[in-house]
């Protein structure tokens, strides 16, 4: 039984991708019903003022 699944990387940057960003994109590609979100606040692209809610 394959079940849902999010691989959430938080605060990976580009210098090492092979130890995380990788893997989680090859388990992603593997599972039809797997997320892959990316959350790294240092590589951000935009002009960001204010709080997320």
């Amino acid at each position: 039984m394959i079940m849902e699944v999010l691989y959430l990387e938080l605060g990976v940057g580009g210098n090492t991708p092979v130890i995380i960003k990788y893997p989680f994109w090859r388990m992603t590609m593997a599972n039809d019903k797997a997320t892959y979100a990316c959350i790294n606040y240092g590589e951000a692209l935009g002009n960001f003022t204010g709080a997320f809610f």
